[in-house]
């Protein structure tokens, strides 16, 4: 999995993207992400911690909870901040390996569908919908996409 530019772009942001083994006993310490045994996240130092197991667009979308929303990550709306990782994904070259992973993304409020069950138009109006809410949020500015912490 090549994750450089994302690096780079985390970096850039004043974080950081570190690979680290499962049975590394810095997983007593940080925030593991609730459905995932091989993500983690440092939201006061803006580290995003992940195995050899993890997807790239699971990656990206840990990189929201640290830099796309003020909140820790058990108190994050992430649907604000989807479009958000879309618009990373793109920069950073990893638009179908998001894809890939967002597919059991839960949309909607009572009558919920999975991403992955919606038509193409379907995503792409949410998507659409979702970038434009991003940067009605100052989470992207023209086509970039920024850290808000």
């Amino acid at each position: 999995m090549n994750l450089a530019p994302l690096q780079a772009l985390v970096q850039s942001w004043g974080g950081d993207l570190k690979q680290v083994e499962s049975d590394d006993p810095l997983w007593d310490h940080i925030a593991a992400a609730p459905f995932s045994s091989w993500l983690g996240v440092d939201h006061k130092r803006k580290v995003i911690y992940y195995t050899k197991e993890a997807q790239p667009g699971e990656v990206i979308h840990e990189a929201g909870h640290v830099f796309a929303s003020s909140r820790t990550p058990n108190f994050s709306e992430e649907y604000d901040f989807f479009g958000w990782e879309f618009v990373v994904a793109v920069k950073v070259g990893l638009v179908d390996e998001w894809l890939e992973t967002t597919g059991n993304y839960t949309i909607g409020g009572t009558d919920f569908v999975e991403f992955e069950d919606m038509t193409i138009d379907e995503q792409s109006d949410l998507l659409e919908e979702r970038v434009q809410h991003a940067r009605s949020l100052g989470l992207i500015q023209g086509d970039e996409p920024m850290s808000i912490r």
